[in-house]
C-alpha cells in the first residue's frame, strides 16, 4: 500500500498552492521573480506564515509572550522586514498588510476546500478530524530539511475549527514526530533526497524536479546527505553527480520499513482511500494564474510536472523554508 504520509504530504501541498495562487492574485505584493518583481507593496507570502502566526495576531496586537511558541514556528523576523507585522514594547501588531492578508486568507481556506469537496466529497475530513491533534500547529514549521519538534512547551489547545490545511499538517505532524523519535535523518530529507538519490545517480540541479521540492531546499538536504557519508558527489558546476553510498542504501531501505511501522498504527485503508482520488485529480488545484509567479522561470518546469502527474511529481514530505509554503512562497 502507498504510504499514508506520501499522501497527506500531497495533498497539503496541492491545498497550499491553491490557496497561495489564489491569494497572489488577490493581494497586491512584489517577488523576488516573476511579474510581481520590483512591484509595490509586501512581499509575498503564502500560506504557512498565516497559519501559524499572522491569523492568531489581532488588530489590536498581542502580547509578544502570548506568541512566543508561534514565533519558533514561523519567521516573525522575515513577516516584520516583509511589512506584515511590527514588534515593539513588547507587543506585536500587525500592519494594514497584515490585516488585510488575514482577512484573504481565511475566506479563501474555505473556498479551496468547499471547491474540493464539490470534487472529491467530504470523506478526506471525515477521515482526518479524529486523528488531528489540537495541541499540534495549524501548518508544518518553517524547519527545510531539519527535524521536525512536537508541540511547542506550553502550548495550549487550539479548538477553533480547522481548515483543511490545519487537518493535514496535524496528522502529518504526528507521523513526522514518530518516524523522526526513531530515526537519525529527519523525514523531509528521507522522504525527498534521499529517496530520489536511491534510483541512481543524479545531477544535483535533477534533485529538485525529481523530489518535488524547492533547489534550496534540495541542495540543504543533499548537503546533509553527503556530510554524513550517505551520498557521495563527483565533480562541479553542470557535469557534477551525486549518488548513494552503501549507507545511504541502507538509509532509504529503513525509510520505508521504519514508515511502514509508524503508519500501520493508524487507518491507513481510510486515509488511503480518501486521499488518494484527492491527490490523483490534484491537477487543477496546482495549476497556477496565467501572470502567477509559478507559472514562469525557473518555476514553470516544476509546475508543468505536477500538472502532468500530480502523484508523481508532488513532494513525499513538504520542506517550508524561511520564505512560507512551497516551493519557497516568493
Amino acid at each position: 500500500m502507498m504510504l499514508v504520509s506520501r499522501l497527506l504530504s500531497q495533498a497539503l501541498v496541492a491545498f497550499t498552492i491553491e490557496v497561495d495562487n489564489a491569494f497572489e492574485a488577490r493581494m497586491p505584493h512584489r517577488t523576488t521573480r516573476g511579474p510581481a518583481r520590483g512591484a509595490e507593496g509586501p512581499w509575498l507570502v503564502s500560506l504557512a506564515m498565516w497559519s501559524n502566526f499572522l491569523r492568531y495576531v489581532p488588530a489590536g496586537g498581542v502580547a509578544q509572550a502570548d506568541v512566543g511558541d508561534l514565533a519558533a514556528l514561523t519567521n516573525l523576523p522575515g513577516l516584520q522586514r516583509w511589512g506584515y507585522v511590527r514588534v515593539a514594547g513588547g507587543m506585536v501588531h500587525p500592519t494594514r498588510h497584515g490585516l488585510r492578508a488575514d482577512a484573504l486568507f481565511r475566506p479563501l481556506c474555505a473556498e479551496a476546500e468547499d471547491r474540493w469537496e464539490r470534487q472529491f466529497g467530504d470523506g478526506l475530513r471525515r477521515v482526518l478530524e479524529p486523528l488531528a491533534s489540537p495541541l499540534l500547529p495549524r501548518y508544518l514549521p518553517v524547519a527545510g530539511p531539519t527535524r521536525h519538534t512536537g508541540p511547542p512547551a506550553g502550548r495550549r489547545a487550539d479548538h477553533e475549527r480547522a481548515d483543511l490545511a490545519a487537518l493535514l499538517s496535524r496528522v502529518l505532524l504526528e507521523i513526522t514526530g514518530e518516524y523522526e523519535a526513531e530515526a537519525r535523518l529527519p523525514l523531509g530529507v528521507a522522504a525527498n533526497a534521499l529517496r530520489v538519490l536511491g534510483g541512481g545517480p543524479l545531477r544535483p540541479r535533477e534533485v529538485p524536479l525529481r523530489a518535488g521540492i524547492a533547489k534550496e531546499a534540495a541542495a540543504q538536504s543533499v548537503a546533509m546527505l553527503l556530510r554524513h557519508g550517505l551520498a557521495d558527489a563527483d565533480g562541479k558546476g553542470p557535469s557534477a553527480l551525486v549518488w548513494l553510498t552503501a549507507r545511504g542504501e541502507v538509509a532509504a531501505r529503513n525509510y520505508h520499513a521504519r514508515m511502514a511501522r509508524v503508519e500501520a498504527r493508524r487507518p491507513a485503508e481510510a486515509l488511503t482511500n480518501a486521499l488518494m482520488p484527492v491527490v490523483e485529480g490534484a491537477a487543477e488545484a496546482v495549476r497556477p494564474p496565467e501572470a502567477g509567479w509559478r507559472n514562469h522561470p525557473p518555476y514553470r518546469a516544476q509546475t508543468a510536472a505536477f500538472l502532468a502527474d500530480p502523484l508523481g511529481a508532488l513532494p513525499h514530505h513538504p520542506l517550508v523554508t524561511h520564505r512560507g509554503g512551497f516551493p519557497d512562497g516568493s
